[in-house]
């Protein structure tokens, strides 16, 4: 990746205090195809998702301040039924108000969960069965 504003992105979120908590995350979303797209104007990095028709979808996107897993209205604006399912095992203190930010619709969130040490567990799970339903986008 060299010197690109995504590289510098992951190093920033993995290589600072608490960074451990991001690279797991990370790690598991890259394996699982997504791949990641920082930006030099924000503090935020996105995952995306590629169909097999060239197709990008914004799936997922994290801040560090405050640590934050962020779902992008883009894609999350006709999938409420499924993101709320994956919140399910967070409590109402660890979902955060949805963000409306400047710009296009990927600045803006449709949900939010607190990334910590007490949820790290929990969206793990989340970003794993993210991944496994992905699938149904390949064709698009």
């Amino acid at each position: 990746m060299g010197s690109t504003a995504t590289a510098k992105a992951l190093e920033d979120f993995t290589k600072q205090v608490g960074g451990r908590k991001f690279s797991v995350l990370f790690d598991q979303l890259q394996a699982a195809g997504l791949r990641p797209l920082g930006k030099s104007n924000t503090g935020t990095l996105l995952f995306q998702y590629v169909a097999d028709s060239g197709l990008v979808h914004d799936v997922l996107a994290f801040r560090r301040d405050p640590a934050v897993l962020s779902f992008p209205v883009s894609f999350w604006q006709d999938r409420k039924d499924q993101r709320l399912k994956l919140c399910e095992a967070f409590q109402p203190s660890e979902l955060l108000s949805p963000v409306k930010g400047v710009g296009s619709q990927s600045n803006n969130s449709a949900g939010q969960i607190a990334v910590s040490k007490q949820t790290l567990e929990r969206l793990q799970d989340l970003c794993k069965a993210l991944c496994d339903s992905l699938e149904s986008l390949r064709q698009y």
